[in-house]
């Protein structure tokens, strides 16, 4: 795993974009959080990436003893019943939580935000979302208070690119999270290559 002080960022790999060069691993990490062809190999894909995220957070913990909590950033999109939708990276968080959860340390998944209207995407917006229409589209849940409670606090979200869902959501849960060590976890961190 790699560490973007920049940014609190822990990133598993760095991840191109469709639009330029695609190598193997960025086409991996899109099929299996963003498309849906081929969808055996994605749950298979998504099991591997929570094994690599759970051996990399065991290696980030100071001891086994700490608390810590994951909790997902919403889906952009409101689903058909106009409730917020974690979907793929809900499923990896939760795999996450079960694993250290078996080796001992104590892990609880919460579902700390909640959208409350779909944020349009960079192509039918013509530019980056920005941390204000995040900000307008995200609420907290009822479990945002439980945050404090924790000595580790992650954000698990599938590709970082801009940050401005992360510095949205740091800003609404800031008042929350009290001594807790925040950090913000992907998969992948868009990166530029031509």
């Amino acid at each position: 795993m790699q560490y973007d002080q920049i940014n609190n960022l822990y990133y598993l790999y760095d991840y191109v974009p469709k639009n330029q060069r695609r190598d193997e691993i960025s086409a991996n990490i899109f099929y299996a959080l963003k498309g849906t062809r081929f969808p055996k190999i994605n749950i298979i894909k998504r099991g591997e990436y929570a094994e690599e995220i759970t051996n990399s957070i065991r290696e980030i913990l100071p001891e086994n003893n700490c608390k810590v909590a994951f909790f997902c950033c919403p889906s952009s999109k409101l689903n058909n019943e106009n409730e917020t939708s974690y979907g793929h990276m809900e499923e990896i968080a939760m795999l996450v939580v079960q694993n250290l959860i078996v080796n001992g340390i104590a892990a609880q998944y919460l579902k700390v935000l909640e959208r409350t209207k779909s944020v349009k995407s960079q192509i039918e917006n013509g530019n980056r979302r920005t941390m204000l229409q995040h900000l307008d589209s995200l609420r907290e849940s009822d479990q945002t208070v439980f945050l404090g409670t924790f000595d580790y606090v992650f954000m698990v979200d599938d590709i970082f690119t801009s940050g401005g869902t992360a510095r949205a959501i740091e800003k609404i849960i800031s008042d929350y999270i009290g001594k807790a060590n925040y950090h913000n976890l992907t998969v992948g961190k868009t990166t530029s290559r031509t």
